[in-house]
């Protein structure tokens, strides 16, 4: 496993964690800065799993030479 792709797993955990305390929080009297807080954790969450998937679809395509393989059309 690439030491990035772990970076990034370890990056996507302490996001889920805040956004998960700041959920919390929204169940009382959400302030303001508690909503863009929450939407701004929500955004990262999703970047991050978009990077992740991408990683993981360049490593699929990397061959045992680590070049990209490209698809024949």
């Amino acid at each position: 496993m690439s030491i990035y792709r772990e970076v990034l797993e370890k990056r996507l955990k302490l996001k889920r964690k805040k956004f998960e305390a700041v959920e919390k929080a929204l169940e009382d009297v959400p302030s303001g800065a508690d909503k863009r807080k929450y939407v701004k954790l929500e955004h990262q969450i999703e970047e991050l799993e978009t990077v992740l998937d991408i990683a993981d679809s360049l490593s699929e395509m990397e061959g045992k030479d680590g070049k990209v393989q490209q698809k024949d059309s």
